[in-house]
C-alpha cells in the first residue's frame, strides 16, 4: 500500500502453498463524517468457511465493498456485493444504533437455489433458497425489520414441503436483547 493512512490505497494478494487464493484492492480515507473504506476482490474463500457455509461460496467468490465507519458508530454501507458460482448478492444503506436505519439485502440464487443446511449432523434441516430480501428501517433501538424468503424446499428429516414463501414482519425488533415482535 501506499500513502498516509487518511488518504491510503493497497494492494495485496494471499497466498497458501506457494497458490494465490485472494486478492484484493482497497483504499481507506479519514472524512468529515467518518473512516470511508473500499474493497474489491476475489477469491476461493470456501476452506475457510463454516461447513454449512462452503456451498454458497464454493469455486470462487468477487466482492465490492463501499461505505463509511461513522465517527459516532454508524456504519454508512453506499454498496455491497457478494458474487458466487451459487449466488448474487447485495447490500446497501444505513446501520445506527442511536440514530436512524435503512438498510436492505437481497440474495438471489443463480441456478436455481442454494442449498443451505443447518442444526445436529444426524438431523439436519435442509432449505433449498431462492432468494432473500430484507429491510430494516427506523430508530436505531428498535428498528422495524421486514424478510421474505422464496424457498424451494424445506427438508427436516422427518417430512419435507416445497414451495414456501416466508413473510417476516416486526414492528420494533431490539438489536440489543435480540427481542421483540
Amino acid at each position: 500500500g501506499s500513502g498516509p493512512l487518511a488518504d491510503w490505497k493497497g494492494t495485496g494478494s494471499f497466498s497458501i502453498d506457494g497458490a494465490v487464493v485472494a486478492t484484493i484492492d482497497g483504499t481507506h480515507q479519514q472524512t468529515d463524517g467518518g473512516n470511508r473504506i473500499t474493497a474489491r476482490g476475489n477469491g476461493d474463500f470456501s476452506r475457510f468457511a463454516p461447513e454449512m457455509l462452503r456451498p454458497l461460496i464454493a469455486g470462487g467468490t468477487d466482492f465490492d465493498i463501499a461505505g463509511t465507519l461513522g465517527k459516532d458508530g454508524a456504519i454508512a454501507i453506499d454498496q455491497a456485493r457478494v458474487d458466487s458460482a451459487a449466488l448474487a448478492a447485495q447490500a446497501s444503506g444505513s446501520i445506527n444504533l442511536s440514530g436512524a436505519n435503512d438498510f436492505s439485502l437481497q440474495v438471489d440464487a443463480k441456478q436455481g437455489v442454494v442449498p443451505f443446511s443447518f442444526g445436529p449432523a444426524e438431523r439436519p434441516v435442509t432449505l433449498a433458497v431462492r432468494s432473500v430480501t430484507a429491510r430494516v428501517f427506523g430508530d436505531g433501538r428498535q428498528p422495524m425489520l421486514d424478510a421474505t424468503a422464496s424457498l424451494a424446499v424445506v427438508d427436516a428429516g422427518e417430512g419435507s414441503t416445497s414451495g414456501v414463501a416466508a413473510t417476516l414482519h416486526s414492528d420494533g425488533y431490539d438489536l440489543q436483547t435480540r427481542t421483540g415482535p
